[in-house]
């Protein structure tokens, strides 16, 4: 056969595999917009009677020493066998109080699907730090910034070489520099394992290598 028309064939086969790989990749891409757009929607839920006049009657002022405001949340995952329950309520109470302390970081932990929805569809000038894995596995343990008030200059993670759960047994850091003051700092999140019932001991040495590696990472 002419190799002219052996390569024209190759090309066209090529280009229609590169067309098919796009059309799943816009399909996939899609998808993916249209299950933050539905699962992170909490439009419809209430807050909590009070919440907003307590957040507005609290002090969200800094002094002019203050060029850093950190906030630190376990979320809860929405998994009933985990004790959790459906994120949105929670979800919103939680960007309340974002709007209203305005944090420049945020340490979050146990951060499940649906809570990634919510935070993605609603975080504003926030950014989240290796929310995903490979795939659209959600890291359980991350970081939020505010990027109106700060610059993320570096980053890393590690898993703990002990423990159950690499997406959520993990530690997040970031290096982060105030936009006004030019100061730096690193904050870390964390979530050690958990102490069960007749592994008390077990469970012990566990969380206290993660304890160490913890500590060694920020010496480093």
């Amino acid at each position: 056969m002419d190799y002219n028309i052996i390569m024209e064939k190759f090309m066209k086969a090529l280009r229609k595999t590169i067309i098919a790989l796009f059309c799943i990749a816009a399909i996939g891409a899609a998808a993916f917009i249209a299950a933050i757009n539905i699962y992170g929607n909490y439009d419809d839920y209430i807050l909590p009677d009070g919440l907003e006049q307590s957040l507005k009657n609290a002090d969200t002022g800094r002094t002019d020493n203050v060029y850093a405001r950190i906030m630190n949340s376990n979320l809860l995952v929405h998994y009933e066998s985990w004790g959790g329950t459906d994120a949105r309520r929670r979800a919103k109470m939680f960007h309340s109080v974002l709007d209203h302390y305005k944090p420049d970081v945020v340490a979050v932990q146990e951060m499940s699907d649906q809570w990634y929805c919510c935070l993605t569809k609603n975080r504003g000038s926030y950014r989240l730090v290796y929310p995903l894995s490979s795939g659209i596995m959600v890291h359980m343990t991350g970081l939020m910034y505010n990027t109106d008030t700060v610059k993320l200059i570096d980053y890393g993670r590690v898993k703990y070489s002990q423990g159950d759960n690499g997406r959520l047994r993990r530690i997040v850091w970031g290096l982060f520099e105030d936009k006004k003051t030019k100061k730096r700092y690193i904050d870390t999140s964390t979530h050690f394992d958990l102490i069960r019932e007749g592994k008390e001991s077990e469970e012990l040495n566990i969380m206290n290598v993660q304890t160490r590696e913890h500590i060694d990472l920020v010496n480093t």
